[in-house]
């Protein structure tokens, strides 16, 4: 059998969410399956980037997708190569596909932010994903997502039957683990000038709520608190930093934007905090919730979307437009321990309930259909 595969996010040094779906996900699939053939089609090859086994071919693109008509373009010539590699099927781990693709189609549709958000967006992207995942959506096979949140906001906003959307759940790597107290020490003076301090993971982005969680920070500082606050991640649409700081923040000197940073610091970070303070107002999944009860640390998060099924009963969870919520929890955080480590037992064992392992043989399950006996 035959798989074209559209690994667009597939891009050395800057896996965000989707990315890590795709590459944790298709390790495993090309391994399990060496007696299928793969063709992994990129908008650019990424320089020895990642080592896959001999049934995988790479194809290249001619640059990035970074506007919607190379996104057009792209996407025709992915169907061209579903044609010319005589392709039993195409998987997109991103959504993006043909609208009317000349094979059979799986693809996975992480969130539907785009339709309760759009002014999340720039327009332009906002009208081109409202414009196209409807379609995408219909004209697939199976429609794959990480969340039964947003399962059933496919199934609402888009009007596809259940039994068309599969749940093929996040996860969390090895990497992700605790390390030893004097380890943590030394890493706090790396990320925080050796001050105790809460961490975010993710873009700048106002869907992140990047505003309301500094708003909050500056008032849990005002009740009492003392611990600073690392920021991980770059700005998704170019915002700048001073536009979630507004003017005359008090207490910059405890703020640290590390920018994006590479798989070993990123563990790092989590696991050298005080805890993860991860607030947004949309998501499909949320990573950072597993990676960081992975590492030990306990987890403040959202009240809304798919937050509360990730973090089942092993976080604080609030409501990310209620500012005072927000700081109440962060001071829990700092002045509660026996509370802090209820929530690392509860999230060593909540995070083990999501496994690329289990995604990754529903998805192999799905494929196996197209296989010709």
């Amino acid at each position: 059998m035959k798989i074209v595969v559209n690994c667009r996010l597939l891009k050395p040094a800057r896996l965000d969410g989707i990315g890590v779906y795709a590459l944790e996900l298709l390790t495993r699939l090309v391994q399990e399956r060496s007696d299928w053939q793969f063709v992994f089609v990129y908008d650019k090859i990424p320089a020895d980037a990642f080592a896959f086994p001999a049934n995988v071919k790479q194809v290249s693109w001619i640059c990035p997708t970074y506007r919607p008509p190379l996104m057009w373009a792209y996407l025709r010539f992915l169907d061209r190569v579903c044609r010319r590699e005589k392709a039993d099927v195409l998987f997109s781990p991103d959504g993006w596909a043909p609208k009317k693709p000349s094979v059979p189609l799986i693809t996975t549709i992480h969130d539907l932010n785009f339709e309760r958000n759009p002014e999340y967006l720039p327009g332009y992207w906002a009208r081109m994903y409202r414009g196209w995942f409807p379609e995408i959506a219909r004209n697939a096979d199976k429609v794959c997502t990480v969340s039964r949140f947003s399962a059933s906001e496919i199934e609402t906003l888009y009007g596809i039957p259940p039994e068309k959307i599969v749940v093929t759940y996040n996860a969390t790597s090895e990497n992700f683990k605790p390390v030893s107290t004097p380890e943590k020490q030394a890493l706090k003076a790396r990320f925080s000038e050796g001050k105790p301090y809460f961490v975010y993971v993710g873009t700048l982005h106002e869907r992140k709520n990047i505003r309301g969680m500094l708003q909050a920070y500056r008032r849990y500082r005002e009740l009492g608190g003392s611990y600073a606050f690392v920021i991980v991640g770059d700005a998704l649409w170019g915002d700048a930093r001073e536009t979630y700081l507004g003017k005359d923040f008090p207490y910059t000197a405890d703020l640290y934007f590390t920018g994006r940073v590479g798989a070993a610091d990123l563990r790092n970070a989590y696991a050298a905090s005080e805890g993860l303070f991860f607030v947004p107002f949309y998501e499909g999944f949320g990573i950072p919730v597993l990676e960081a009860m992975a590492c030990g640390v306990p987890v403040l998060t959202s009240t809304l979307s798919s937050l509360p099924e990730v973090a089942g009963d092993a976080a604080l969870l609030a409501d990310p437009h209620d500012t005072e919520k927000m700081a109440a929890a962060l001071l829990q955080l700092e002045k509660n321990p026996e509370l802090c480590a209820e929530l690392v037992a509860r999230g060593a064992q909540q995070y083990r309930r999501f496994s690329w392992d289990g995604s990754a043989a529903v998805l192999r399950s799905l494929l196996h259909a197209y296989e010709k006996t």
